[in-house]
């Protein structure tokens, strides 16, 4: 395994790092991670011709932030050359109402390509993901591991983020298969606030009532012993970090769903989609229990492998804003446990996973570990 990375927003030094990776004939294929604030979609011309110019498989995306061993970045590039091939596939429109992804999947990959591990760049402000996510494990089931996350930005304005040797592209998912097994372990550490809640009316990942009435009007009322003051447009974001909703699942614990915005009807937009009927709790945490969290799933995934060439990381990164001074203590924590492995990989909306076995999903505000 070769890694290239850089603090450099600059494409020509994106451009030389990954011709470095095109000569490198130990290199058989790409994993790409670059920050939204190299502003590589304002380029997507020039990035496009970069990307068109390298013959081997490139899959990736541009993400809040990135990160490198034990620190993030808001700026840069990681380039990681895997010594194998991997095959990739792009399913476009993952917001169309209209769409049937299970016919898309069926025809997209041939039925004879053998693959261990799936890896999901895939748009973070895609209104059906969940869709997407649930069609993947309709299709392929739980004979493999999947990994991924959720590309864009933090200004919440959809644009092309995920990227292969075509270019840039919006509203799509590109999916890489790889020949090997790569062990995975999810945690989050989030607790119950306030339970026993029902989604009532909900548009994907928009929802309008919680306990048949507005949403944010019972979301505020919920929370409205811990905040100073009433909630709007501008100070939402920050609020809600602390208090996402997390879906119960049968089976115990939960799938935690991010709300980012509100919009003029008081409805709380998430970052992936929720149904009508699910039954909630209002979740929250310390920074210790987050990690402490953390770093048991580094331990989890080290009691599952005797080597690892890398770590890969794919943490959300409203658990960074949540945490802020304090979350390079939970890359220390994961990474400990892998002595000098370099550890690699983004802050994304949305993670996805489904720990190596069972049900996948589509997380927010969740560390997804794997070994590479």
């Amino acid at each position: 395994m070769e890694i290239i990375f850089s603090e450099s927003s600059n494409l020509v030094d994106f451009q030389q790092a990954l011709e470095s990776m095109h000569q490198n004939n130990k290199v058989k294929s790409i994993m790409i991670y670059a920050c939204d604030a190299n502003n590589y979609s304002q380029q997507i011309k020039k990035i496009n011709t970069i990307l068109a110019h390298c013959d081997k498989p490139i899959v990736g995306g541009i993400f809040p932030q990135i990160i490198y061993n034990k620190k993030s970045y808001e700026n840069g590039f990681i380039l990681i050359g895997l010594p194998n091939i991997i095959t990739t596939f792009i399913a476009h429109d993952l917001s169309n109402n209209q769409i049937n992804y299970e016919t898309i999947l069926d025809t997209l990959i041939p039925e004879e390509v053998e693959f261990k591990t799936m890896f999901i760049s895939i748009d973070g402000l895609s209104a059906r993901i969940g869709n997407f996510v649930e069609s993947l494990y309709a299709v392929f089931g739980d004979s493999i591991n999947y990994i991924g996350g959720g590309a864009g930005s933090l200004s919440f304005e959809q644009k092309p983020c995920v990227l292969n040797n075509q270019g840039l592209f919006q509203d799509a998912a590109i999916i890489a298969l790889f020949d090997q097994i790569m062990p995975t372990q999810v945690g989050h550490g989030w607790q119950a606030f306030d339970e026993n809640h029902q989604i009532t009316s909900v548009d994907k990942n928009i929802v309008k009532e919680i306990d048949y009435k507005n949403a944010l009007e019972t979301y505020e009322s919920i929370i409205s012993s811990q905040i100073s003051s009433s909630i709007n447009t501008d100070n939402f974001f920050t609020i809600a970090q602390s208090f996402p909703l997390g879906i119960k699942r049968m089976e115990g614990g939960y799938i935690v769903r991010d709300p980012i915005a509100i919009n003029d009807q008081g409805h709380l937009i998430c970052v992936g989609e929720l149904s009508q009927g699910d039954y909630i709790d209002i979740l929250t945490a310390d920074k210790k229990t987050l990690i402490a969290s953390a770093a048991d799933t580094g331990k989890k995934l080290k009691q599952q492998v005797t080597k690892a060439d890398g770590i890969l990381l794919i943490d959300c990164i409203s658990r960074a804003l949540f945490l802020n001074e304090d979350f390079e203590q939970e890359l220390i924590a994961i990474q400990d446990n892998f002595s000098n492995t370099p550890m690699f990989g983004a802050l994304v909306l949305g993670e996805i996973s489904n720990s190596g076995s069972g049900y996948l999903e589509f997380y927010n505000k969740t560390s997804v570990i794997a070994a590479l």
